[in-house]
């Protein structure tokens, strides 16, 4: 990408006791995403980290100025700090990525192809490198966005997604502000107003350093009451939804 791009980035990203990662994340969004935009910042939202993570956020800001942390006051969950973060950003296009480096920053421009023509650009993992739980809970959410909300796409809860200003700010009014799957609730929500989407293959690596914020139990009991806030919304206010996007040319 040699040409400058005249429109803003902001790059989001909640984070969780990644401080073995978090500036490899960090930098390679800069170098990789930020310096092909006339402006741009990264907003890292930390999730009260008990590792080192919030020293290796304040040292990185001397080299990447872009880079804004919030930290939550109580550990809130990976979906709150990214409601907050998108609903903070005011770019031209809005990227999700999660901080784990499980998928490459470069890659960001394959979503940025699709952009002329859609409102959400999203990666889809087809060799996904996660343990087999979370495989099957994947599966079970597709079918039920399918089944419960004909929501069409794959992958619905994937940290890779770039969104139009226009398309993101639409759509963030209809999830609740403390959801726990705000990334399938989005799509969920898209597919009844109408909203344009592009589904991109991407690489997933496996996770090599942190920890995984859902062990055990607590993965079972957040799946159950996912499942709840899923049906919540299904009988109340997806209901409502009204078309929103324009029809395709």
């Amino acid at each position: 990408m040699d040409k400058m791009i005249d429109a803003k980035i902001s790059v989001v990203m909640p984070v969780y006791n990644e401080e073995e990662v978090i500036s490899r994340s960090l930098k390679e969004c800069k170098n990789e995403i930020l310096k092909h935009f006339a402006q741009g910042e990264i907003i890292v939202i930390d999730d009260c980290s008990s590792d080192g993570t919030a020293v290796v956020l304040e040292r990185l800001k001397k080299s990447i100025p872009e880079l804004i942390t919030i930290k939550n006051p109580v550990n809130s969950g990976h979906g709150v700090s990214l409601m907050k973060a998108l609903n903070r950003a005011d770019g031209d296009y809005i990227f999700a990525i999660d901080s784990d480096y499980q998928h490459l920053p470069h890659e960001f421009w394959k979503l940025f192809a699709k952009m002329k023509d859609v409102d959400i650009a999203t990666g889809l993992r087809s060799q996904r490198q996660d343990d087999v739980h979370r495989l099957i809970i994947s599966k079970v959410a597709n079918l039920l966005a399918r089944t419960f909300f004909a929501c069409p796409w794959q992958d619905l809860n994937i940290p890779f997604k770039l969104f139009s200003h226009k398309g993101l700010k639409k759509l963030l009014p209809l999830i609740p502000e403390k959801s726990l799957i705000p990334s399938i609730m989005i799509m969920v929500a898209a597919a009844r107003a109408g909203a344009h989407v592009s589904q991109v293959e991407v690489t997933h690596l496996p996770r090599t350093t942190g920890q995984c914020s859902l062990p055990g139990r607590r993965l079972i009991s957040f799946c159950g009451r996912a499942l709840t806030e899923l049906v919540i919304f299904r009988c109340t206010k997806w209901r409502r939804i009204l078309p929103c996007f324009p029809p395709s040319p």
